[in-house]
């Protein structure tokens, strides 16, 4: 699989991507007074309280904020409403999910693998909580949600306008952890028959490439053409999908030049279709 390596400055926001897809409702924005008909609400104390709706949906889509009409508010309380970060939200709606599924266990006998359920801090480090403009929501406009990170935890955004939406039984894709993005496939260096030749250049394996307890994925890596052929693992996405945004091919590589460079000199990593 060959990879395009641009040389600028890894730039944070870029994995923050913009999603262009309706989540639910057959493609059909809901009106805005009917997004929060019966939803499950959750009191924080001090007057603040939490809806979700979208907890029993078979997509496993919950949308999440803090009710801007919570009792703090009506009591004059609206600088409550910036007390209450995101994480926040997002362990609130975790949990509640939780329960939902202990009851389907008990009562249902479903069978729920225990990594099904991440923790609030693990979805947004997979890039499945989205930020919403709520009133562009509403109109049927989705271009503008805004893909969140870890590093977005403590945020506290604007509860009168904006909503989480959660994909909290998230895709996984397990195998991309069984490889070492940062070294090269061992079956590039014992097996004759297994080589890359860009132009005249065979790869050339550094002794930091070689493989150790896992299979590296490099088959060719030229950071100066910005070029990279990877031995992609079977199973997993080449790109992000709305769920996951770490355990695809683009995310892991770039992750694992940004363990090799440090922050600010990741190039942008690319896949020709």
């Amino acid at each position: 699989m060959p990879i395009n390596m641009t040389n600028h400055h890894y730039n944070r926001n870029r994995s923050r991507s913009r999603s262009n897809s309706m989540a639910s409702n057959g493609g059909k924005p809901p009106k805005r007074s009917d997004l929060w008909k019966g939803a499950i609400e959750k009191d924080l104390g001090d007057g603040i309280t939490v809806q979700m709706v979208g907890m029993d949906s078979e997509n496993h889509t919950v949308y999440a904020r803090v009710d801007p009409q919570c009792p703090a508010v009506k009591n004059d309380n609206v600088e409550a409403l910036k007390s209450v970060p995101l994480g926040k939200v997002i362990e609130v709606m975790v949990d509640e999910g939780w329960r939902h599924a202990a009851k389907d266990i008990l009562e249902k006998g479903k069978h729920v693998e225990p990594d099904s359920y991440p923790s609030a801090n693990e979805l947004l480090k997979l890039g499945a909580v989205w930020l919403l403009n709520e009133a562009a929501y509403a109109k049927g406009d989705n271009a503008h949600a805004k893909r969140l990170s870890s590093e977005d935890e403590m945020d506290t955004p604007s509860w009168e306008d904006m909503t989480l939406r959660v994909h909290y039984v998230p895709e996984r894709f397990l195998v991309a952890h069984e490889v070492d993005w940062t070294k090269y496939c061992r079956e590039l260096l014992l097996d004759g028959n297994s080589k890359v030749v860009i132009g005249a250049n065979k790869a050339h394996v550094p002794m930091t490439g070689l493989p150790d307890k896992k299979d590296g994925v490099i088959m060719y890596e030229d950071e100066g053409m910005g070029v990279a052929v990877l031995n992609k693992p079977g199973g997993m996405p080449t790109h992000p999908t709305i769920t996951n945004h770490a355990e695809d091919v683009t995310s892991m590589y770039t992750a694992a030049l940004k363990q090799r460079h440090g922050d600010e000199k990741v190039p942008h990593v690319s896949i020709p279709v």
